[in-house]
């Protein structure tokens, strides 16, 4: 979903974009204006030619956190996933001539210690658990790999906002049958962001020479649960008092459902701002209005 929405943005503005993708018949639209599509997984050989020539490279690869319970399997395949790609990515950048000078890896704001839900800006500690493990490890992994190029650029992304996909559609379906409500006790932290803001803010740190790091995608304003089904209700007209109780959640997805759901994060985008970038989506209201009209 945000490789889409950066693609168009960028294709918009001139540039000429290739795609990797696992499934390129998905995204042949994305080839109308400067694009194409390259068929890439981790079994097929390396693709060296591909970056002959271009000034970056944006890694979003990686097995979907929120797809299901994490089962053993599905734990071994997030973390892998993240690695491999990472990995081969390198190996292929490395043999390529006239090489990229930026390296822009997709992470997660799950790096952060989500349990004692105080203000997280990039410079806060490594929490504990699965996800915080599997962001750090694939954070280390892109700075091992990749120590050699002008810029390595690292995103700490929120939960996406977006009208066509991802977590949100899925987040507010229940109110509009009258059944929606916080998660859990509703006084956990949400992290969030509008998805063009996501894009514009990649395109912002592709764009400004002196950005490298890490920084956190997510609006300046978190917030609660509660608060946040309140103003979904009130936006769609809808009751927003009925709770999904956090053992019913934890019965059906087990672990994932702690770490992302009942627990939740409280980042803000400290870098993001001291470099001057703007959101057109600061507070809850103004996205809500936007993808909910």
């Amino acid at each position: 979903m945000i490789g889409r929405g950066l693609v168009r943005s960028l294709q918009q503005s001139g540039y000429s974009t290739t795609i990797l993708s696992r499934n390129p018949d998905k995204n042949k639209a994305l080839n109308a204006m400067n694009g194409k599509v390259v068929s890439w997984d981790l079994k097929n050989p390396l693709l060296q030619e591909e970056f002959k020539g271009n000034y970056a490279v944006i890694n979003l690869a990686g097995e979907n956190i929120s797809s299901g319970r994490w089962t053993p399997l599905k734990k071994q395949k997030i973390a892998l996933s993240r690695i491999q790609s990472i990995e081969k990515l390198a190996e292929s950048i490395s043999l390529a001539s006239d090489q990229p000078k930026v390296f822009v890896q997709g992470s997660a704001i799950g790096y952060y210690n989500a349990f004692n839900r105080e203000l997280c800006n990039e410079d806060a500690p490594k929490g504990i658990g699965f996800l915080s493990d599997v962001v750090s490890n694939t954070e280390q992994k892109a700075k091992t790999m990749f120590q050699n190029v002008t810029r390595l650029i690292i995103i700490r992304t929120g939960i996406v906002y977006a009208g066509n996909g991802g977590a949100f559609p899925k987040l507010c379906s229940p109110y509009r049958f009258f059944a929606g409500g916080p998660v859990g006790k509703g006084d956990q932290w949400h992290s969030w962001i509008h998805i063009r803001d996501e894009v514009n803010a990649i395109r912002f740190l592709l764009e400004r020479e002196q950005s490298t790091g890490i920084y956190n995608l997510c609006a300046p304003t978190p917030i609660q649960m509660k608060d946040l089904a309140q103003r979904i209700g009130e936006i769609l007209n809808r009751p927003s008092w009925l709770p999904v109780p956090g053992i019913a959640l934890k019965m059906v997805l087990g672990e994932m459902a702690e770490l992302i759901l009942l627990n939740g994060e409280r980042a803000i985008p400290q870098k993001l701002l001291s470099e001057g970038f703007t959101f057109n989506y600061p507070e809850i209201e103004s996205a809500l209005k936007d993808l909910l009209s």
